[in-house]
This record gives C-alpha cells, sequence and structure tokens, in this order.
C-alpha cells in the first residue's frame, strides 16, 4: 500500500471520529450533570461527568492534531521524493486539522454550554472560619 493510500485512509478516519464526537456530544448535552462541590485550596470547586468528558475530547484532539502534524510531513516528504506539487493534499490535512478544532468547540460547547454555572450565577458559601 502506497503512503498516499495510507494518508488518505488516516486523513478520512480523523474526520469521521470528529464526526462521531461531534454527535455524541449532541447526544450527551440532554444529560443531566449532577454537580458535587469539594473545598479545596480555599476554594470551592465543582465537578460533574462534563469534566471526565472535557477531558477525553482534549486527549482525542491532541492526538488528532500531532497526527494531523505527522500526516503533513509525510505528506511533504513523499510528494518532494516523487517531485509531485504539494499544496492540494497538504493544504487538505490543514482543513482537516482545522474542522477537528472547530468539531471540538462545538463538542465542548454541547456538553458544557457557553457559559458555566459560575458565569452567570454565582454562587457564595459563607465560612464560620
Amino acid at each position: 500500500m502506497s503512503i498516499t493510500k495510507i494518508i488518505r485512509k488516516i486523513q478520512i478516519i480523523s474526520l469521521i471520529v470528529s464526526l462521531v464526537v461531534l454527535a455524541v456530544s449532541f447526544g450527551l448535552s440532554y444529560i443531566p450533570a449532577p454537580v458535587t462541590l469539594e473545598y479545596m485550596n480555599n476554594e470551592i470547586v465543582s465537578h460533574s461527568w462534563h469534566d471526565f468528558y472535557e477531558l477525553i475530547v482534549e486527549t482525542i484532539l491532541f492526538i488528532q492534531l500531532v497526527l494531523s502534524f505527522a500526516l503533513i510531513i509525510a505528506n511533504i516528504v513523499n510528494k518532494i521524493s516523487n517531485k509531485v506539487k504539494i499544496c492540494g493534499s497538504v493544504s487538505f490535512t490543514v482543513l482537516l486539522v482545522v474542522f477537528s478544532y472547530v468539531t471540538s468547540g462545538f463538542s465542548l460547547v454541547f456538553v458544557e454550554g457557553f457559559w458555566s454555572d459560575s458565569d452567570y450565577n454565582p454562587q457564595y458559601y459563607i465560612s464560620d472560619t
């Protein structure tokens, strides 16, 4: 199998993963997220399953980013060794990176919302200390 076909398959898989993450995020946006509060480092910190999901989305995005940069480098090396124009396939990979970032952003917005609770509904707790 040629390097061009491998690059194209990885690009398609990356595109599909981005779309699946977006669809899953849209589905998860309707699930309530019970919040637990914890006192850490002199402040009250809220936790929910959103924190874990955000970490998963950011990890997937990081893997896609590293893989995309590796694809760009492999694609450029392949095109230079075959003395073929570089622009088309490299620009598709760059657009794929941008698309991955946009879909990840929308994924996080679907689950987290545009604002957190503390942005529009701050909570204050009275301490006896």
